[in-house]
């Protein structure tokens, strides 16, 4: 219920303020080590592991945090006209590592031709990672991730497209709502918040766009 859904979300609210300051005095030393220090090959592969996991808790704190500003309407786009397959592509370069440790194999198709529009870079980049990180959790090894570019009817289009467990399609309709995962479908022992795909969905509709999802089991 409405009770229940605050206590959570206060709760994660909470931990991600207590933890996000330690992860930062991490992160940053860490980060100032990588680019300054001279050290050896196996150290830094090491390092940029300790560093890669570390950005992705701080995100994930962040977008906690998100999450509470949509709730209390006090998130605000600072939009600026971007060339979106430049970045989109940016965004997709962090799961170069993890789809080559993974033996997954990972696309980007860009059929925008530099195309411009208006967007907020920051919660778009929340947006990728969400659905890119969903992507590759579902994916098998020697399986697929790709994510593919272009205009409709003057729109930008992005689809991200996974050979993953799927879901069967009576259940599409849900896997936006907050604190819903797939585990609560019984399609896979994993698990997670649940907070990820209901925040690009409002970060999507606060830009005034649409998102929607097809899959099969």
């Amino acid at each position: 219920d409405k009770k229940m859904a605050a206590s959570k979300l206060q709760f994660f609210t909470d931990i991600s303020h207590e933890l996000r300051t330690p992860l930062t005095l991490i992160s940053a030393p860490l980060e100032k080590v990588l680019a300054e220090e001279k050290i050896s090959e196996d150290v830094r592969k090491q390092l940029e592991v300790v560093n890669t996991n570390t950005n992705r808790m701080l995100r994930m704190m962040n977008q906690i945090l998100d999450f509470r500003k949509l709730q209390s309407n006090k998130m605000r786009l600072n939009v600026q006209r971007t060339q979106l397959g430049e970045f989109i592509t940016s965004c997709t370069s962090n799961f170069l590592k993890l789809a080559e440790n993974r033996n997954i194999c990972f696309s980007v198709d860009d059929k925008t031709d530099g195309a411009t529009f208006w967007f907020d870079r920051d919660k778009l980049d929340t947006v990728m990672f969400n659905l890119l990180s969903n992507a590759f959790k579902f994916t098998e090894s020697g399986k697929s991730v790709s994510v593919s570019l272009y205009i409709k009817e003057g729109n930008g289009v992005i689809e991200v497209r996974d050979e993953g467990c799927g879901m069967p399609k009576d259940k599409l309709s849900t896997i936006f709502e907050r604190y819903i995962t797939l585990k609560d479908y019984s399609l896979t022992k994993q698990s997670g918040t649940g907070i990820g795909l209901s925040l690009v969905k409002e970060i999507v509709e606060l830009h005034k766009a649409e998102i929607s999802m097809d899959s099969v089991e």
